[in-house]
């Protein structure tokens, strides 16, 4: 009927209201944990407006949070590269690339993001999950900014304690150690 024809016209006329509409109904969808319905609506959008980067950043970590984080990888580096100061598309495009296995690549896009906002406890938090095993030291120094900066955060205070444990025993070690 009418709404329907009206609804059809507005998308039409003007395809970033419309967008916008259905990029919103993703965000709700992700936020009730409705993740395919979110992908269904940023999909749709992203077909009416595919070079919008927020859209594809969300698209990206929908997908990654659906168990898909091969196929936001390049969702998110595309969102990375229409809006490079965009911190949110570095983190997740380096938590897509660490569940992928690529985490030199992933610590790049970790270092990117704090080196546009610093006092992105996030990026420091998620810098030390992916250099926790192979660089201890600068994991640690990743997680202390973490936890200065959301001193708060309780999950973020357990790792710390537990790194500085893991660091003492390590060091106890090594001094038990005939040279």
């Amino acid at each position: 009927g009418r709404v329907g024809g009206a609804l059809i016209h507005n998308a039409v006329v003007n395809p970033e209201h419309e967008a916008a509409r259905l990029y919103n109904f993703g965000v709700v969808h992700r936020r009730s944990g409705k993740l395919a319905e979110a992908i269904e609506a940023y999909c749709q959008a992203q077909l009416l407006t595919p070079d919008d980067p927020e859209l594809l950043n969300n698209l990206g970590v929908a997908l990654q949070e659906d168990g898909r984080p091969g196929e936001s990888v390049s969702l998110l580096e595309r969102a990375a590269q229409l809006a490079p100061t965009l911190v949110a598309a570095h983190v997740n495009l380096g938590n897509a690339l660490r569940s992928t296995g690529q985490r030199t690549h992933a610590v790049e896009s970790y270092h990117r993001a704090i080196a546009l906002d610093g006092a992105s406890a996030v990026a420091h938090y998620n810098l030390f999950a992916a250099l926790h095993d192979d660089d201890p030291l600068a994991a640690e120094e990743a997680l202390e900014r973490a936890a200065a900066l959301r001193p708060a955060h309780e999950m973020t205070r357990f790792q710390l304690e537990a790194t500085r444990g893991w660091r003492l025993e390590r060091e106890q070690l090594s001094e038990s150690l005939p040279s």
